[in-house]
């Protein structure tokens, strides 16, 4: 089962960003998944998601 970005914690999201990181995924893939993460944060911020 696939989980979205969306529906992951703050703590999730900077595990798969380190996991990411540390497994050699490209700088473009690690870039757009620093990007996706940065949106979802922002989203909740705005919205008052946690």
């Amino acid at each position: 089962m696939v989980s979205s970005i969306k529906n992951l914690t703050p703590e999730q999201l900077a595990s798969v960003i380190m996991i990411a990181a540390n497994t050699g995924l490209s700088e473009y893939h690690l870039s757009a998944i620093i990007t996706a993460s940065q949106q979802v944060l922002k989203t909740r911020q705005q919205f008052g998601d946690k």
